[in-house]
């Protein structure tokens, strides 16, 4: 990319100037302390500083001239500096310089493939690769081509292990070729929605739109060829365990409509949770005669202007989608069955400005370090979760960083919709922040205020031909319908019925209280099937690429294992599983989403969560690094 053009009034020198005036001082100083080793830059002060519900490590203010002018002078004499190739050691040490203390083990390991120093720091090895007929007769089906998909697919194809990829939408993108309604858009930076297997791409948006998300998982598949691999528009109906050739036998429906059967030795699921809408249980829901569609499912053709438009739903879909259609409508009204927390973000809607690609292209490490800083970030989210109970005995709700949290949001919703009005009852949530998703401010108490606009908390009674009645009696007529009902989390794996040993039926393992995994992929009763983004599979923080890559190093390794050990079968055992899902239980009763109660997003209908993992993120990965295959059988 050539950041300076994109400023012709500008000398090249004033450009360099302000794109360095305006980077992170402690990115900066990690950077220069990498390459150059000046001592000096290691004793400078750190600092913690909060901005919304991120807590970041940022440079004490009276260093930051120092470093400024230590990097233009490290600029003017570059040609002649090599940066300092470092041991692990080294790099661990710099880590703990950059936040201000020492890490543990886990913090550094987990943090050194987030700083993504090596080629593809999440790689799954061979230390006895099998011959070539082996691996020739050897294939694995994975099913999804979004985020988990195209990260299995690469990593089995720098194993060189066969593989075929199922999709049933029309290309790759997952849920961001799914989800395509305005406003659409990640709700965290993208430094930390990214692959750490491919480095500095090129990215324009600080929090990217689904046409963003989408085109950068195209061009993955594209630069690893993964394409080739793929098969679209094919649903995988079915999959069936055969004991005796100890394959799956995979039932599939391409874009023709007709069946076919074939065999494989491992199957991959990576449906994901976000890919089945749901649609609310609403009388009468299937009577009204004008346009209605959920999100997953927009009309780009339909013009709103001058119509009478509803929005049910208040969550991230919802919430995205309202601004948007606010400006256009003669009315809108949004339903709310639930109050949200909508936390603000800083230049949520910015671009990723010339100055910063400048730097991240031009400073070595500066993007490694960049990457680093937003995960330390996203590492703070934890604390806000967890029962603090010294601090409930002085009168507290949960914890004093949560606490504080939902005041600094009571009041700006006091600040945003007037304090004691009637809107401002209606949107206080009940519950403490981070008891569910958050949803990010995208414009929503703007729209709100509108004079077009309405939110309405009854419940709705009933449809209509031409609009809803509410509980309270009104009746309300309306154009369009818009669904931002969200989607059913926990139907995992639809449209795909599995059958393990002796016919066994997932739903028959899950029938006492929910879905259920052993972290979150696998599951006695089923050998050789896999799973990324399964029951209690969704980690309380950290980007979701980064989790996907620790899955599929994980998968790959138990696979890796079954192959080296001259298997064809690799099974969790029942005891391991139980043993797990005991410990996940006890975990959760420490953490505060257990206050939301039956079916919510985060609570299933058995009051427990199947989505979330309650481990801190820590313990978890490290439960990810590698597969202790004595907690499985082979055969």
């Amino acid at each position: 990319m050539n950041a300076v053009a994109d400023q012709p009034q500008d000398s090249y020198s004033d450009f360099v100037a302000r794109a360095i005036d305006r980077a992170d001082p402690n990115i900066l100083r990690m950077a220069l302390l990498q390459i150059t080793g000046d001592e000096s830059l290691a004793r400078m002060k750190v600092q913690k500083t909060v901005n919304g519900i991120f807590n970041t490590d940022v440079l004490a203010p009276e260093h930051h001239e120092e470093v400024k002018q230590k990097t233009l002078a490290y600029l003017k004499n570059r040609a002649s500096i090599e940066p300092r190739v470092l041991s692990t050691k080294e790099v661990r040490s710099l880590m703990g310089i950059f936040v201000g203390k020492e890490l543990t083990d886990k913090e550094f390991r987990f943090g050194y493939e987030e700083l993504a120093l090596e080629e593809f720091p999440r790689e799954a090895r061979w230390s006895n690769k099998p011959a070539k007929d082996v691996l020739d007769k050897f294939h694995v089906t994975i099913i999804g081509a979004g985020i988990a998909g195209l990260a299995m697919a690469i990593q089995l194809d720098r194993l060189g292990i066969r593989y075929s990829v199922f999709e049933r939408q029309d290309g790759v993108g997952g849920t961001w070729r799914l989800n395509n309604y305005p406003q659409c858009r990640v709700d965290v930076p993208y430094s930390t929605y990214q692959y750490k297997f491919d480095k500095k791409y090129n990215w324009e948006s600080l929090y990217p739109t689904h046409e963003e998300s989408r085109k950068y998982l195209e061009y993955i598949a594209e630069k690893f060829a993964v394409r080739s691999k793929c098969r679209f528009g094919t649903s995988v109906t079915a999959a069936t365990w055969d004991e005796a050739a100890k394959r799956w036998t995979v039932e599939v429906r391409g874009p023709d409509g007709v069946p076919e059967t074939l065999q494989t030795n491992v199957v991959v699921s990576a449906a994901g949770v976000f890919s089945t809408p749901q649609l609310p249980d609403i009388e009468g829901i299937g009577s009204f005669q004008r346009p209605m569609f959920h999100t997953t499912n927009w009309d780009h053709d339909l013009d709103f202007s001058g119509k009478r438009v509803a929005v049910i739903g208040n969550g991230s879909s919802g919430a995205q989608v309202m601004p948007a259609i606010a400006p256009l409508a003669k009315s809108l009204t949004v339903f709310q069955r639930t109050p949200q927390w909508v936390m603000p973000l800083d230049n949520y809607q910015g671009k990723v400005s010339p100055e910063s690609k400048w730097v991240m292209d031009n400073i070595p490490f500066y993007w490694n370090w960049h990457n680093y800083s937003a995960f330390r970030s996203m590492l703070h989210l934890q604390d806000l979760q967890e029962f603090d109970p010294q601090w409930q005995q002085q009168g507290g709700a949960i914890n004093e960083l949560n606490d504080k949290l939902r005041d600094s949001l009571v009041s700006l919703l006091k600040n945003r919709v007037g304090d004691g009005t009637e809107l401002f009852h209606k949107l206080l949530p009940k519950t403490a922040p981070l008891g569910r998703r958050f949803v990010m401010d995208n414009g929503w108490y703007d729209a709100l205020l509108k004079d077009n606009v309405d939110l309405v908390t009854e419940g709705i009674e009933r449809f209509t031909t031409t609009g809803i009645i509410t509980r309270d009696g009104r009746t309300r007529e309306f154009d369009i319908v818009v669904l931002g009902s969200g989607f059913k989390t926990s139907t995992y794996f639809w449209p795909t019925q599995y059958r393990g040993r002796a016919g066994a039926d997932l739903q028959d393992l899950w029938r006492q209280d929910g879905p259920r995994s052993y972290l979150g992929m696998t599951f006695p009763g089923f050998p050789n099937l896999f799973c990324m983004y399964g029951p209690n599979a969704q980690p309380r923080t950290v980007g979701f690429h980064s989790w996907s890559e620790a899955w599929t190093r994980y998968i790959a390794g138990a696979i890796v294992g079954m192959l080296e050990s001259g298997h064809s079968a690799i099974e969790v055992r029942r005891d391991v599983y139980e043993e797990y899902n005991q410990s996940l239980d006890e975990a959760e009763k420490k953490l505060l989403w257990a206050q939301e109660g039956k079916g919510s997003y985060y609570v299933n209908e058995y009051g427990r969560s199947d989505l979330n993992v309650a481990f801190r993120v820590e313990d978890f990965y490290e439960r990810l690094a590698h597969p202790d295959l004595g907690e499985y059988s082979m055969s």
